[in-house]
């Protein structure tokens, strides 16, 4: 299947460029009216009969449109703007309005109009917050607001990951040194072994810059040049990350990568930005740590890191025996703690000895 690229072009005109089955790279002309930017957008068959699907029309329809034998109706251009890949759906909007300007006027809309997530959801949201259990409490909350926001913003499954990565408690009195991915959730191209693997991220990721600058960082393509730290991952196109905060401090971070260039708009932004205020309501007070407190050193290739966590359980088990030794009584969540703060300083010191 051939994977879409998206670029800007002077004068309001858009570059795609597409991939063939070999991976090499082919160009194509930019478009310069709805008409152009369709026929480049059902160029592949199976995309063509999910948009005919999805519109509801006949095959020989957009062939109809695309050569002007044809003229939609506003209701068929609503339903495909519903049904394109959001990557393509600023420019394919802009270029649609300029023959149906009545697109504009429906509900307020503009070209970064993205849906909004319901009063339902919040509502959902508060009550697993005020009801859940404390042993169920921080996996229901999390399960609930990643699942509703994969399928807010990536509803046709045309490739997104979202994680949630949290500060690793630091030993007593010391700074915060790494984040732990916690949670996660995905669409193809990423597969279950991808969003259940446990990483840890530093100073040398995208999270890292987000939690100790307290801002979001966005990295729109990983073929442009940025000064952003960046560790790119199989799949990822693009990526942003979101810090999670409360009373300007810092429990960790939402990453979302998507595997396509130029996914996150401004509105989308601002958007997961509103999820990672949300995902706070997770956490507890002592999870959230003053900026001056979180130094973050570098850790491990991604790759490189899965040797760490092989005997997790049998060290976890270990740590139980050696506080039971000393007459400590320890709890699973203490024990677990304590072997990640193991590993942290494992990987801290071999990243840190090999500069």
């Amino acid at each position: 299947m051939q994977v879409s690229r998206l670029s800007t072009m002077p004068h309001g005109l858009y570059g795609m460029t597409h991939f063939d089955g070999k991976g090499k790279m082919e160009s194509k002309r930019a478009c310069g009216t709805w008409q152009e930017y369709l026929s480049v957008l059902i160029a592949t068959p199976q995309e063509k009969q999910r948009l005919e699907r999805e519109v509801r029309i006949q095959p020989i329809t957009f062939q109809r449109w695309i050569t002007g034998k044809s003229r939609p109706r506003e209701e068929n251009m609503r339903q495909l703007l519903r049904a394109i890949p959001m990557q393509h759906y600023i420019p394919f909007y802009q270029l649609l309005v300029q023959e149906f300007p009545g697109l504009k006027q429906e509900s307020g809309s503009t070209a970064n109009d993205f849906p909004t997530f319901s009063l339902e959801f919040y509502a959902r949201t508060l009550s697993a917050h005020a009801n859940t259990p404390p042993a169920l409490f921080r996996q229901t909350l999390f399960d609930l607001i990643l699942q509703q926001t994969i399928k807010q913003f990536d509803p046709h499954r045309q490739g997104m990951e979202i994680s949630i990565v949290c500060c690793v408690p630091p030993r007593s009195g010391g700074k915060v040194r790494s984040l732990r991915q916690v949670n996660q959730v995905g669409t193809l191209p990423w597969t279950r072994e991808d969003v259940f693997t446990t990483l840890f991220l530093g100073s040398e990721s995208l999270a890292g810059g987000a939690v100790t600058h307290y801002r979001r960082q966005v990295v729109n393509s990983k073929n442009e040049p940025t000064f952003l730290p960046i560790h790119w991952t199989q799949h990822e196109e693009s990526a942003a990350a979101f810090p999670i905060c409360r009373q300007a401090r810092i429990a960790g971070c939402l990453i979302v990568s998507s595997a396509h260039p130029y996914t996150f708009t401004n509105e989308l932004q601002n958007q997961l930005e509103c999820c990672a205020s949300l995902l706070a309501l997770a956490f507890e007070r002592e999870d959230f740590f003053a900026l001056e407190d979180i130094v973050l050193g570098p850790m491990p290739q991604y790759n490189e890191q899965e040797r760490y966590f092989r005997d997790f359980g049998k060290r976890v088990s270990q740590a139980f025996v050696k506080a039971h030794q000393v007459g400590k009584e320890i709890t699973i969540h203490e024990a677990r703690q304590k072997v990640w703060q193991d590993i942290e300083e494992q990987m801290l010191h071999i990243t840190l000895y090999s500069l």
